[in-house]
């Protein structure tokens, strides 16, 4: 007997994506982030600070069309407000190979820099080409 409701597995990812991952350091009030050496990254040159609050820009050495997917998480000293992040709709630009992301403190959505003492574990995947 089959059991109901069940579908075969179509893929996990779109066809023609790839992924930027990497580790970031927070650089403090108003500074830009920066890349242990220690620290992995593949496919992320910069994560700069834009001189306003808790906004920064991250520049990838590639792109493709268009984000498909995202996510950044956060490690974070005991006792520090938790981080929430946001990707300005909009931002992303083919040309320049960027993107940008607003970073606030998730019990209150105020934006604030990234402390020295934060790290970035950061992902976009990328759709190389439309799909058909």
């Amino acid at each position: 007997m089959g059991v109901p409701n069940l579908y075969p597995s179509r893929g996990t990812t779109l066809p023609g994506t790839f992924k930027a991952q990497g580790v970031w350091t927070g650089g403090g009030a108003a500074t830009n982030c920066t890349k242990a050496a220690a620290d992995w990254n593949r496919g992320i040159a910069s994560v700069n600070y834009t001189a306003a609050t808790g906004i920064y820009t991250i520049t990838f050495l590639d792109v493709g069309q268009q984000i498909v997917g995202h996510k950044i998480g956060f490690g974070q000293q005991t006792g520090v407000n938790p981080l929430a992040y946001c990707v300005r709709n909009g931002s992303f630009s083919a040309t320049t190979k960027s993107v940008i992301v607003e970073f606030s403190a998730s019990d209150s959505g105020t934006l604030t820099d990234l402390l020295t003492t934060d790290k970035l574990y950061i992902e976009f995947e990328f759709a190389t080409s439309p799909p058909p």
